[in-house]
């Protein structure tokens, strides 16, 4: 899970009746605000950042591509 005001990427286990456990946080301030997380075909994680504003910067918004597990 991505999250823009935490600014974070969340892992969160679910169990085998699909309730979640305790979620882990990764790379908590260090992209910026993150919108979307999605598993590519290759097993890679992509995430989008959003970080633009009015007055938009190079590197501002880009897609990052994690390798799993994180750690």
């Amino acid at each position: 899970m991505a999250a823009l005001r935490g600014q974070s990427l969340w892992r969160i286990p679910l169990d085998s009746r699909g309730r979640a456990g305790t979620p882990q946080r990764f790379y908590r301030g260090t992209f910026g605000r993150l919108r979307t997380v999605v598993a590519a075909p290759n097993g890679l994680l992509w995430v989008v950042t959003s970080n633009s504003n009015v007055s938009p910067r190079p590197g501002d918004d880009r897609i990052i591509a994690f390798r799993l597990p994180l750690r």
